[in-house]
């Protein structure tokens, strides 16, 4: 089934999981085409599919399938769960940028540069870079005025950092 999509991390795989969980469950041709349909697949035809998913799987011991099915069929809600708030971060992260490059509310703290402007002028630098970058020259302006921000705070939560601007290090299990 990797064939199909190795990063497993498509929804219209996890679709696929939901009404084929095992090579012996019931499917069919009409199914597969409509569930490529919704989903705009088209890398992949129904033939081809059925043909992967008809292969002979590995062989395992009596119930591990149909336990490993089960799992599969337990993790998929929280997968679609992650995917949503992922995506509700990701928007809120990019309409927070937008803000910060406008003039207006967060323009006392940026009297020099658009700092914001200026790293989504750099090519390769996404909002994952510009997030991780911004706080950190906020704490430096911040610690010159002797105040703290509330820009500062606002992504230095979406950039998974420490009140000094350090990135959060695991703690070691001892």
């Amino acid at each position: 089934m990797l064939k199909l999509c190795s990063g497993v991390d498509e929804v219209w795989f996890w679709d696929l999981l939901e009404r084929c969980p095992l090579p012996t469950s019931k499917r069919s041709k009409a199914k597969i085409e409509n569930l490529l349909q919704t989903h705009r697949i088209r890398r992949w035809d129904a033939p081809s599919i059925e043909a992967i998913l008809r292969e002979r799987p590995l062989t395992l011991a009596p119930g591990a399938m149909e336990a490993a099915s089960e799992h599969v069929l337990l993790l998929l809600p929280q997968l679609r769960l992650y995917r949503t708030q992922r995506d509700q971060m990701i928007q809120r992260l990019e309409q927070l940028l937008k803000e910060m490059s406008q003039p207006g509310q967060f323009a006392e703290h940026l009297t020099e540069h658009r700092d914001v402007q200026i790293l989504h002028s750099l090519p390769g630098v996404g909002r994952v870079v510009t997030v991780t970058m911004l706080p950190s020259r906020c704490y430096r302006h911040d610690a010159r005025r002797g105040g703290t921000s509330a820009r500062r705070k606002r992504l230095s939560s979406f950039a998974g950092l420490r009140g000094d601007g350090a990135h959060y290090a695991p703690e070691r299990q001892k």
